[in-house]
This record gives C-alpha cells, sequence and structure tokens, in this order.
C-alpha cells in the first residue's frame, strides 16, 4: 500500500489494527452495562432485542477488530487533520485506480451539492445490473447512489465528514453492547448511515492475490467482486 499511495503522490498514515485477541476487545464487547444508543439520526440497522451477549467466537471477535480499528482510523484523522472536511479511510488491502486523484478532484462538486456523511470509494457488490439501471444509460459514471439502499456492503476505502466522524466517536467509541442477530459491523455503523452514498465503478478495489486463481475462487465472493471491479488501470 505504501507504494501505491506513493505512486499516486498521497499523503496518508498507517496505523495498526486492534488484534481480535486482546484485552481491548475483551473489554468493549462485554460491558452490556453501557449500551450504545439506537438513534434514529444514525439511521442504525441494529434491533435491541434485549438477549444476553453470547460468548465471543473467532469470527465475531473479528467483527470487533474491524469496527474499532476503523473507529480509531476516524480519531486519527481528527486528530492529525484539524482542516480537511472530509478524511479518507483506507483498508491496506486495495488497489487505487490509476487516475484516483484527478477523479477524487473531479467529486468537488458532488461532495458541495449532496454533503454526504459517507461516500464509499471501494465496497463489495454482486448487484451490478440492478446498479447500472439506476445510473441510466446516460447518466455519468461517478452518480452518487445512496448506501443502504443498494445491497453494498464492505468499508474497504470510504471519504466521511469531519462532522460524521465526531459523531462516530461520540455514539460508539466505548463498549458496544450484542443487540440480538446483529453485530456492530463498520459496514453497518459507518457507512450506511442516512446520508451514505457510493461511487460507481468504484476508485478501490480489494486484493486478492493468488486467491483469484485458487479452485476455490469461481464460488468465492471477494473473488467474484474483484473479477467484475478490477482493471488494468489499478494498480
Amino acid at each position: 500500500m505504501t507504494k501505491r499511495f506513493e505512486t499516486l503522490g498521497l499523503k496518508h498514515r498507517f496505523i495498526d489494527a486492534i488484534p481480535r485477541y486482546s484485552k481491548f476487545i475483551d473489554a468493549m464487547a462485554h460491558d452490556a452495562d453501557n449500551p450504545v444508543p439506537i438513534t434514529d439520526d444514525l439511521n442504525m440497522h441494529c434491533i435491541d432485542h434485549k438477549a444476553e451477549r453470547s460468548s465471543l467466537t473467532h469470527h465475531s471477535r473479528g467483527i470487533y477488530s474491524c469496527l474499532y480499528s476503523h473507529l480509531l482510523a476516524i480519531r486519527t484523522y481528527l486528530m492529525y487533520d484539524s482542516e480537511s472536511p472530509y478524511g479518507i479511510i483506507c483498508e491496506d488491502d486495495v488497489h487505487l485506480h490509476k487516475d484516483f486523484v484527478a477523479k477524487l478532484e473531479s467529486l468537488q462538486e458532488i461532495l458541495e451539492k449532496f454533503k454526504p456523511d459517507t461516500l464509499s470509494l471501494g465496497y463489495l457488490t454482486l448487484n451490478i445490473p440492478n446498479i447500472r439501471a439506476a445510473l441510466g444509460p446516460d447518466s455519468p459514471e461517478a452518480l452518487l447512489l445512496r448506501y443502504h439502499e443498494s445491497g453494498l456492503w464492505g468499508t474497504q476505502m470510504y471519504l466521511i465528514s469531519r462532522d460524521f466522524a465526531g459523531k462516530m466517536l461520540e455514539y460508539f467509541d466505548r463498549p458496544i453492547k450484542y443487540y440480538g442477530q446483529y453485530f456492530p459491523t463498520a459496514d453497518f455503523i459507518i457507512t450506511r448511515s442516512k446520508r451514505g452514498y457510493f461511487i460507481h465503478p468504484p476508485m478501490a478495489v480489494e486484493e486478492m492475490g493468488d486467491s483469484v486463481n485458487s479452485s476455490s475462487a469461481p464460488d468465492d465472493f471477494h473473488v467474484r467482486v474483484h473479477k467484475e471491479f478490477y482493471t488494468p488501470d489499478h494498480i
């Protein structure tokens, strides 16, 4: 990722992900006495079923680890950048379009018009026919579409507003109560707000490495998305 950022001339800062097996995750995921409020303002998809939280599994630890790592990245944006109205959060395994900077600059008018909380630049979906139907034959590629209505998920790369970043930390940077069947994923909490949007096609594509050519690749959702969006124009 360092080489990709440097090739494109992008200023960046790396953070270490929070390990799923850590005292931090133990503490933050077990405090049922300090639940996070579910608010209409943030358009949460979680519902409080008043259920007792089950013991943490390897998978659920990964979900909490991912969420809190994203919150740490958001906090880092606010700590080290006191001016930019938007920051970009990016996972460390994505290919970036070679014209990423130019494409980003072309979004300024869209940002001023729609003022999104988040704008997903890299995501997972196989809902391509519906997306293209929504765009229409004469629509520009970078048309903004509502995120939570489009069958997308993933937090590979997203732009987040300074105001919404502050709200994320205010509501969620503390122990989280388990809400019934829903785990508090980074995707549900951060990118699926009422003012969460995405652009198509994505400017960042999750890398797959040798997995693309593995025997199980044709049935792997991540690989199928990679093959749909990755082009020679990605580095």
